[in-house]
């Protein structure tokens, strides 16, 4: 059965791979995106910011399902004050709109970030190995902090609106051909590069299928 599908940062390198994916299971997707110079393969597209209340509510007319990527995915593309409360605006913004609205399946892009490490100025380790979900969260930087309060924005949608709202923890992504093996080939150079992120990636069409 063919379902209207919003993806938010539909120009990203996950949100483009979802959405070819979607339509080749049939489905209608919208894409919402504040880039304007990245490439949409959405059906239907719309430009702007995920924190817009307005025109979030033009972009789900008639959704069922929506996935959430937009964000700044790094502390170091804009402040720390920026970063933190873009972030949290837009998933809180997005999600409750979505609930709102009707959808019952929802998706939010998380990270590892929540635990530890990534971006943080100071060389920090995790407490074990393997990572886990009773991970202790050793944050330093405003990126990871707005990841786990977006985390308590999903449990808060979740428990408020009775929706199936899920929030994969995503490392590192890229395609085989190109980020990917170029991460490997610096990881080979220098094993110490990717230490903070624990040297984990996932491929695109994997973290598409999950």
């Amino acid at each position: 059965m063919s379902q209207r599908i919003l993806i938010t940062g539909a120009t990203g390198l996950i949100g483009r791979a979802l959405a070819d994916e979607f339509r080749s299971l049939g489905h209608r997707t919208i894409g919402l995106s504040i880039d304007r110079a990245g490439e949409s393969r959405c059906d239907e597209n719309y430009e702007g910011s995920a924190n817009d209340p307005e025109l979030m509510q033009r972009a789900l007319r008639g959704v069922e399902v929506i996935v959430h990527l937009a964000a700044l995915r790094s502390p170091n593309l804009d402040t720390p004050l920026r970063t933190y409360t873009l972030n949290t605006s837009a998933t809180f913004n997005t999600l409750s709109s979505a609930a709102e609205s009707g959808v019952k399946v929802a998706i939010h892009a998380s990270s590892i970030s929540v635990l530890c490490c990534s971006f943080s100025q100071a060389l920090l380790y995790p407490s074990y190995f393997p990572i886990d979900e009773a991970h202790p969260k050793i944050l330093s930087d405003p990126y990871g902090l707005s990841k786990v309060a977006d985390e308590e924005t999903v449990r808060f949608i979740r428990n408020r609106y009775k929706i199936d709202i899920y929030a994969p923890r995503f490392p590192y992504v890229g395609d085989l051909e190109t980020l990917l093996a170029n991460r490997a080939a610096k990881i080979a150079a220098d094993d110490s590069f990717g230490t903070q992120d624990f040297w984990a990636y996932l491929e695109i069409r994997d973290a598409v299928k999950a």
